[in-house]
């Protein structure tokens, strides 16, 4: 009985298929004056949103961060926090203090910074409960916006992405003693009313 328990839920069991995915930014804003439209100043913070949909149910594995330096100098850090306020590029999030966590960049070919995000933060993501990412760093370095096109950032996500169960997977087993439901006994035929007057006689 175990065995057949047991052939049943691996033939159910979702299975696991690596992907990397590439989320792009769906806006951005920045707090920093005096900034060309397709760049973001970092000082105070920029602010990214990005389309998370098709990462919800991932098991993620690794996410970074993506932005390409616009000017001014290359970061060794950067500050990433989650928005908890909802905003946009019209109406930004209320002024607070964002709870940031410094970040390690890593320079990447073409001017391209990539910032493996912390777990932490990559799980308030998934949740839907936050709206975007804040990044602060020095004043003096400058960031390509979504409006820039070619370098707009966005996040590459790795992991594991839940599917249905394998076409070649065995069907599963019934337990004994247990009908199938295609040779299930039928019901016996009833009798015409006339028949039955003729038993009673």
């Amino acid at each position: 009985m175990r065995g057949v328990v047991a052939v049943f839920a691996l033939s159910f069991a979702p299975i696991l298929s690596a992907s990397t995915v590439r989320l792009p930014c769906i806006a951005d804003i920045t707090e920093a004056p005096d900034v060309r439209a397709d760049e973001l100043g970092l000082r105070p913070a920029a602010l990214l949103n990005f389309r998370l949909d098709p990462v919800r149910n991932w098991r993620i594995d690794k996410a970074n961060l993506m932005v390409h330096l616009a000017g001014g100098e290359t970061p060794d850090q950067l500050d990433v926090a989650v928005v908890r306020d909802k905003w946009s590029e019209k109406k930004p999030a209320s002024r607070h203090r964002y709870a940031f966590l410094i970040h390690t960049v890593h320079p990447e070919p073409d001017g391209w910074l990539s910032v493996p995000l912390r777990q932490a933060i990559v799980d308030d993501l998934l949740a839907g409960k936050v709206w975007g990412l804040a990044i602060s760093g020095v004043s003096a370095t400058r960031l390509h916006s979504r409006e820039s096109g070619t370098y707009a950032p966005y996040l590459l996500i790795e992991g594991h992405a839940p599917s249905g169960p394998r076409p070649d997977a065995p069907k599963p087993v019934p337990a004994p003693g247990v009908a199938k439901p295609e040779t299930a006994i039928p019901s016996p035929p009833s009798l015409p009313p006339t028949s039955v007057q003729k038993l009673r006689k």
